[in-house]
C-alpha cells in the first residue's frame, strides 16, 4: 500500500516540469535549451524506467540490455547537465574561457543528444519486444 501512494504522487510529476515551458532556464543563456532538453529526457527516462518496472516486475533484473540503455541514457544526460553547469558557472565568473567554454558546450550537447537519440530509440524497441 505504502508504493502506490508513492507512485500515486510520483508519476504525475514525471509528466510536467520547468523544462517543458519555452522560457525554462533561460537563466543559462544559449544552454538553456540543452538543460530544458535533459529534464524533459529525464522525466520521459523515468516514466520508461517505471513502465519496464511494471511490465517485467521482478524479471526486471534479467533484462540487461534495457536496463544498460537505461544507464547510458542517463550517463549522456548527466554528462549533459554537468558540461552545461561547468560552461555557465565559467562565464558568469568572467573568466577568460567561458565563452569557449559555452560553445565547446553546445557542440558537446548537439552531438550528446545524437548519441542519445540512437539509445532512445533502441530502448523503445526494446520495451516493445514481446519477451
Amino acid at each position: 500500500m505504502k508504493a502506490t501512494g508513492f507512485y500515486a504522487g510520483w508519476l504525475p510529476q514525471l509528466v510536467a516540469g520547468k523544462g517543458t515551458a519555452p522560457n525554462g532556464y533561460t537563466e543559462f543563456g544559449e544552454l538553456g535549451k540543452h538543460l530544458r532538453f535533459v529534464e524533459r529526457s529525464s522525466r520521459k527516462l523515468a516514466r520508461q524506467t517505471f513502465y519496464g518496472m511494471g511490465r517485467w516486475q521482478a524479471g526486471l533484473e534479467y533484462k540487461q540490455v534495457f536496463l544498460a540503455r537505461v544507464v547510458d541514457i542517463g550517463a549522456e544526460l548527466f554528462a549533459m547537465a554537468a558540461v552545461c553547469s561547468r560552461a555557465d558557472s565559467l562565464s558568469t565568473a568572467d573568466d577568460p574561457r567561458g565563452d569557449s567554454a559555452v560553445t565547446l558546450a553546445d557542440v558537446f550537447c548537439q552531438q550528446s543528444r545524437r548519441r542519445g537519440g540512437a539509445l532512445r530509440g533502441a530502448l523503445e524497441q526494446q520495451r516493445h519486444r514481446r519477451s
